[in-house]
């Protein structure tokens, strides 16, 4: 449960952060993706590896949420935020 809470303070100052720095909205999409199906991975082993009450279950089932997947938003990530750093660090 801890990794939940977590990363609904990372979610938090990932949005907090992006009104004070220039990040782009598909670099904030894939960030939440990445968020949503970690957040629903820990509610699953939740429920499969804990003796949880029926409420309990209940909730985590509700936050077994399927991310938005937009493979147009990928792309233009990759175009914009991680082509452009090719060869820029070297070892």
């Amino acid at each position: 449960m801890g990794k939940m809470f977590t990363l609904i303070v990372y979610a938090q100052l990932i949005l907090e952060n992006s009104k004070i720095y220039p990040i782009s909205s598909a670099l904030i999409d894939e960030i939440f993706n990445f968020l949503v199906r970690d957040f629903a991975q820990y509610a699953l082993s939740q429920i499969s590896n804990y003796q949880c009450t029926e409420r309990q279950e209940e909730l985590l089932k509700a936050m077994l949420k399927k991310p938005s997947l937009n493979p147009a938003t990928t792309q233009a990530l990759w175009e914009m935020e991680v082509k452009p750093l090719v060869d820029v660090y070297r070892t």
